[in-house]
């Protein structure tokens, strides 16, 4: 009986994608891909799933890896305008492997008229008292209770007030991440939003002056260019606005770089 192929161990078959068993010649089952991906690591067998997964960690890594070398290490305080590497902010929406490089409040100047105008209140009815002590002028039209009322009522509104300008300031951050850039805007006692936008759709970024004052004090409004339906993103009164225009074109370059093409698969 005749075989259609030499069963003997030194066979060699002529057409590579075909095997001999005991049915004949038949088609090779297909290979699994040998990827290696850097180029002292050894390929392993993987499949095409498994391929994209691993592709998409290591330009994670890479990603991350350039972004720490362009983003200071600097020492932050909780109450700084700007932050560098803030360990301690998370936030609801954050991913796994997200990591904050900036947290931006407006500079702390912007906070001194409100600050000035409630310490000057806070001493008008000292002064007052002062003023009535000195000169020995007696009234009876208010009563001891008619003043302890009026001072409370006069200072709660005065902390709350205060407290409310405050908290406007600190919980109105401006967080860029390697995913995406946050605003936030927080009216105490009425609204709180939010507004985002990922890196991949940020066209430009740009600085602009608001004056001489802030000139003087080094900061400035932060402009994105967004090709999402919000149009553009302004971060208001930014310090060291030239520097942080810097890194977020920067992180937005990188992340580009990285994740585009995945992002158009």
């Amino acid at each position: 009986m005749n075989n259609n192929y030499n069963s003997s161990p030194n066979y060699s078959n002529p057409n590579p994608n075909m095997v001999p068993n005991s049915e004949g010649i038949v088609p090779a089952p297909m290979p699994v891909p040998n990827y290696g991906f850097e180029p002292n690591q050894p390929a392993v067998p993987m499949d095409h799933y498994e391929y994209q997964k691993r592709l998409r960690d290591i330009n994670l890594q890479r990603e991350i890896s350039e972004i720490e070398r362009i983003i200071p290490r600097k020492k932050n305080s909780s109450f700084s305008s700007l932050e560098f590497r803030p360990k301690h902010v998370h936030f609801a929406t954050q991913n796994p492997q997200e990591k904050v490089y900036l947290l931006i409040r407006r500079h702390w100047i912007t906070n001194l008229g409100w600050f000035l105008r409630y310490t000057f209140l806070a001493f008008v009815p000292p002064t007052i008292f002062f003023i009535l002590k000195f000169f020995e002028i007696e009234t009876d039209l208010v009563t001891p209770r008619g003043i302890f009322l009026f001072l409370l009522g006069f200072y709660s509104l005065i902390i709350t007030n205060f407290f409310s300008h405050f908290f406007d300031w600190y919980f109105d951050p401006y967080i860029l991440t390697n995913e995406r850039i946050i605003g936030y805007d927080f009216k105490p006692f009425t609204s709180f939003s939010v507004t985002e936008a990922t890196l991949d759709n940020i066209e430009d970024v740009q600085e602009k002056s608001i004056g001489p004052i802030a000139s003087l004090f080094h900061y400035g409004n932060i402009r994105l260019l967004t090709a999402s339906e919000k149009g553009e993103i302004v971060f208001e009164a930014v310090p060291n606005p030239t520097e942080v225009r810097d890194i977020i074109a920067d992180v937005t370059k990188i992340y580009k770089k990285y994740n585009l093409n995945q992002h158009n698969d």
